[in-house]
């Protein structure tokens, strides 16, 4: 029976999304009537402005509830229409760090710590990409060159940034952001240039990526640990050296 949960999706498709947002925040279960109206008209989301649907996406991941709203977006097959590439890397429990992965974000965010909007889309897109990695490797039968891992994340993430109506800048971040994660893989060494990798702007995005991805996965935390402790050297260093003296130049006479 066609109820007032259909005619209210129709009219605003974001309304479906802002429905599992709200059981998952206040815990409440979705009646059958609603969850019915969404997986019905579930593809009616790609009526709506993507920018509108983006933030909303953004807003899930800011708010530190998550994990339970992607929950239902997969249980509900919203999220298929929206993000097919996601929604096929994390359905079925195929990548169950994910989960754990945005509850480790929601405590993080919960906690007044501040992620990036590029970390927080890199979250969602990471089981994703990962597996295209991974996939390519194999086939290739062996370790990718960071040139050609950055070439292959911007084939894979364009499209969908597209899609998502991301701008520029923020898709170059969370480019930047994969590539730097998948040199982190592998440990530092103690040489100058790692010293002034770390200083890269994307390295920080990175570093909290891993974070992330380690503590969820249990993959990588020996590399995480290493990192984390050789930035930390570098910038304590840094930080008793000093300032750099800026030397005056001599002026011709």
């Amino acid at each position: 029976v066609i109820g007032a949960p259909d005619v209210r999706f129709r009219e605003d498709p974001v309304r479906m999304m802002r429905a599992l947002e709200s059981g998952s925040r206040l815990g409440f279960e979705i009646e059958p009537a609603t969850s019915d109206a969404i997986n019905r008209h579930r593809a009616e989301i790609l009526k709506a402005s993507a920018p509108r649907v983006s933030e909303e996406i953004l807003e899930l991941l800011r708010r530190g509830w998550s994990q339970g709203a992607f929950r239902l977006m997969v249980s509900s097959r919203l999220l298929e229409p929206l993000l097919p590439e996601v929604y096929t890397a994390v359905s079925n429990d195929r990548a169950p760090y994910f989960w754990k992965m945005l509850e480790v974000l929601d405590r993080t965010v919960q906690s007044g710590r501040k992620v990036s909007d590029p970390v927080l889309l890199s979250v969602l897109l990471l089981p994703w990409i990962m597996e295209e990695l991974e996939r390519e490797e194999k086939r290739r039968d062996g370790r990718m060159r960071i040139g050609e891992v950055l070439i292959f994340v911007r084939d894979l993430t364009t499209p969908i940034c597209a899609r998502m109506a991301l701008a520029a800048g923020t898709r170059h971040q969370i480019e930047q952001a994969i590539e730097t994660l998948w040199r982190l893989l592998e440990p530092p060494a103690d040489r100058r240039a790692q010293f002034r990798f770390i200083y890269r702007d994307p390295f920080n995005d990175a570093l909290a990526l891993l974070e992330l991805y380690a503590l969820s996965s249990g993959k990588y935390v020996e590399q995480y640990k290493q990192w984390s402790a050789f930035s930390q050297k570098a910038r304590k260093a840094q930080e008793e050296e000093g300032p750099p003296v800026k030397k005056r130049r001599r002026r011709r006479r």
